[in-house]
């Protein structure tokens, strides 16, 4: 079957022939004729320009269609993408966060097991006020001569001593009197050997002797520069003293109790 086209075309009445093959109207220099595929390829004379409108068309259509599917699942998958980052990027936080809470939880569960846990156990702050409330409410002459009971301010200053050379690990000190109103806070663990001894008056000296049997520290502390180092060098050796004791008895706070 031949394709129909639609031709435009100029010719003189001289090119159109003669006879039936003439058109009606000679005059007119423009015809527009609608001819067969054969007619055109068996008229060379003619200069014509041919256009195949339907299937021009046709593909035009096809090949827009084509292109703005591409460009819709193209824009569908961009999207997508970064609707999923986003997704991945929020369960990445609520993991982070749920770690954070579980950590917080677990530390929240130690911190009141070893406070239930320390509850039934003293502590070496403890232990030593025991001891000075006893030692500050002897009666005068409690030796059955004229020794007084510990003054207060020898009491308060060696507790805050106490405090400063010792921590929750640490192992107890044992208070004495010095028979004159003055204390002593001692910690002895074989040659090893750290005591804060304090005037009535609230004068303070500290001593320290390695476990060798060397003395590290004697001398008068107050409460200035030079006193911090002092009570760094009285608190590192408790902190050894006590590392040792437990690794010897593990349980040793069992005696206090």
């Amino acid at each position: 079957m031949a394709k129909s086209f639609k031709v435009t075309f100029h010719c003189s009445s001289k090119a159109l022939g003669t006879g039936s093959e003439r058109p009606s109207n000679p005059s007119s220099k423009t015809s527009c004729v609608r001819l067969s595929m054969q007619t055109l390829k068996a008229s060379p004379r003619f200069s014509a320009t041919v256009s195949p409108l339907a299937d021009s068309t046709h593909r035009g259509g096809l090949l827009t269609g084509s292109t703005q599917r591409s460009r819709t699942q193209a824009r569908v998958a961009e999207a997508f993408s970064a609707e999923l980052s986003s997704l991945l990027t929020r369960a990445h936080d609520l993991t982070e966060h749920i770690r954070s809470l579980e950590d917080s939880t677990l530390r929240t569960m130690s911190a009141v097991i070893e406070q239930a846990d320390s509850a039934d156990q003293p502590d070496p702050w403890t232990h030593a006020e025991r001891q000075l409330a006893d030692l500050t409410s002897l009666p005068h002459g409690w030796d059955g001569g004229d020794a007084p009971p510990v003054s207060p301010k020898a009491g308060k200053r060696v507790m805050r001593l106490v405090r400063a050379v010792t921590d929750y690990q640490s192992v107890f000190p044992t208070l004495v009197t010095d028979y004159e109103g003055g204390v002593t806070a001692e910690w002895r663990s074989g040659k090893q050997r750290v005591a804060i001894e304090v005037e009535s008056t609230g004068e303070a000296y500290l001593y320290a002797i390695s476990p060798e049997g060397k003395s590290i520290l004697e001398d008068a502390v107050s409460f200035n520069q030079d006193a911090y180092r002092k009570i760094r060098i009285a608190r590192k050796e408790i902190s050894r003293m006590s590392a040792r004791v437990s690794r010897i008895n593990p349980n040793w706070r069992c005696l206090f109790q």
